[in-house]
């Protein structure tokens, strides 16, 4: 019966109900990138350790790398990397390449949350101009094992900026599959071959033996290096990304109260379609009511069709937000690396269905009330 009702409804108005799922299309749409923009600043934030500490440069001097072993020698550190980034491009179409030089073996002891194969790092060892490219990057790209790739990057020894290096395998985040692009490369092939800087790095990471260590232990690495040639300034990592995200996290809790707005949008729209709908059938209620229905079953009918509203112009909104979505990530890129382009996340599908059915249920209340308080055989007569 249901689906009977629904269908004549559609047959009855098909340019209402047209028009009102194409209005909840757009507001879903707007909802989806806003709750998808949401997860992924929540989610980058979240992945942040609070045993890991971020040195860098106080006064914009490069940091010397031996830092990193003096830095090595204190008693609170558990393990230390170091990583200098060369920005390059490949391809005639000049596609964007960011090569990581770090100790590879140093980098994964303190970045464990990314894998390497065991045999991809046996063949870096061996290859100073070797590099393991992220998977999801090798993939968009096409790259493969073995496979020489020349960078338009900075100047080297030789008088050339041309850097020619070999792919020898991949590195995975399989907790951020939306990692931004980069590959890792070996420091000290690198540092022998360029002309700038030599011996420098851009940032040293450090893990501390437990995360109440990592304010203390801070400290002691500035206060260690203060009268050095090149001061540093040292912050968690997970204070830092808070730091770094300041600005989009006022974005975020602006979008929230647009969602908010958005809800209230849709809600009086969805409301307003239903109590008309119901109003103009009020007599086909009140038989239904008339040969013994219940109340249930009737209010189970108006929520039906209002769901079935609100579902396909979620339905409709949603696949525009996930061909939207991807764009806007890259866009919060340029704005701060860490947040990852890719799909819309699934929390943001889960929280629009329970925004479909919430707007629903909603709807149905006050025309339920209505059409229940209404005496059949009044109606009835009234139309006789």
């Amino acid at each position: 019966m249901h689906i009977r009702m629904l269908l004549g409804v559609l047959r009855t108005y098909p340019f209402r109900w047209a028009l009102t799922c194409l209005s909840l299309a757009a507001a879903f749409l707007l909802f989806g990138v806003l709750q998808g923009i949401n997860s992924t600043l929540s989610a980058s934030l979240g992945r942040l350790k609070a045993d890991r500490i971020l040195v860098t440069a106080r006064y914009g001097v490069p940091l010397p790398r031996v830092h990193a072993d003096q830095i090595a020698r204190m008693p609170d550190v558990k393990a230390v990397t170091w990583t200098k980034f060369m920005y390059g491009l490949f391809g005639g179409d000049a596609k964007f390449f960011t090569v990581i030089y770090t100790d590879v073996d140093r980098f994964l002891t303190v970045r464990s949350e990314y894998k390497v194969a065991p045999e991809d790092l046996e063949v870096m060892r061996r290859t100073p101009a070797g590099v393991v490219v992220l998977d999801t990057m090798a993939k968009k790209y096409g790259l493969q094992k073995g496979q020489h790739v020349v960078l338009a990057g900075q100047p080297r020894k030789d008088g050339r900026n041309n850097w020619e290096v070999e792919i020898v395998g991949t590195i995975s985040y399989p907790d951020n599959p939306s990692q931004v692009e980069f590959a890792l490369g070996n420091f000290n092939s690198y540092d022998e071959t360029r002309a700038m800087d030599v011996g420098t790095v851009d940032r040293i990471v450090v893990k501390v033996k437990d995360p109440t260590l990592a304010a203390p232990t801070g400290r002691a690495i500035d206060a260690a290096f203060l009268s050095s040639a090149a001061p540093t300034r040292t912050v968690a990592e997970n204070a830092f990304g808070q730091s770094s995200f300041a600005v989009l996290g006022e974005i975020g809790r602006l979008s929230t109260w647009i969602l908010s707005a958005v809800f209230g949008a849709m809600l009086i729209l969805t409301a307003n379609v239903v109590m008309q709908s119901v109003a103009d059938r009020t007599a086909e209620f009140a038989t239904l009511r008339a040969l013994g229905y219940s109340r249930i079953h009737v209010t189970s009918i108006i929520f039906f069709e209002a769901l079935v509203l609100c579902l396909v112009g979620a339905a409709l909104g949603l696949v525009l937000a996930a061909h939207a979505y991807p764009q806007l990530s890259t866009w919060y890129i340029r704005l701060n690396v860490g947040v990852g382009d890719g799909p819309l996340p699934p929390s943001a599908f889960v929280a629009a269905f329970l925004c479909a059915v919430a707007l629903a249920a909603i709807s149905t209340l006050v025309p339920e009330f209505g059409i229940n308080r209404v005496k059949p055989s009044v109606v009835l007569n009234s139309r006789a």
